[in-house]
């Protein structure tokens, strides 16, 4: 299984923070290593949609994965493309046991929406 330690979080206002290192192993081997402390406010999904696709679920670990690239743009001290950040969210999601269709959905949203964090 690519991920290598456990996910844990604790409340942090509005958002959650890691208590310890999360760390993601990706297909083509490189090491999502996300720190104790970081702030993320896990999928980050439209309150209508919530309904449909809680903030917590199977895609809980892709989703700080996700939030840790989007918040430093590299892996290793170097530089990533969006386009690769959402790839590995997909791919960390599947891993995770979340089905096919939902994963795609759930990629298809960031890859339509993810523009707008990505440049801020």
């Amino acid at each position: 299984m690519p991920f290598r330690t456990e996910l844990e979080l604790k409340p942090y206002g509005y958002k959650w923070r890691t208590v310890s290192h999360l760390v993601y192993e990706t297909i083509a081997g490189d090491y999502v290593v996300v720190p104790p402390n970081f702030k993320t406010d896990l999928a980050s999904i439209p309150r209508l949609l919530r309904l449909i696709c809680p903030m917590h679920g199977p895609y809980t670990r892709a989703a700080v994965v996700h939030d840790y690239l989007y918040s430093t743009k590299e892996i290793d001290d170097t530089p990533i493309e969006r386009k690769r950040a959402d790839r590995i969210f997909y791919e960390a999601m599947r891993e995770s046991g979340v089905r096919r269709t939902k994963a795609y959905l759930m990629y298809l949203a960031v890859r339509a929406g993810g523009w707008f964090p990505w440049k801020t």
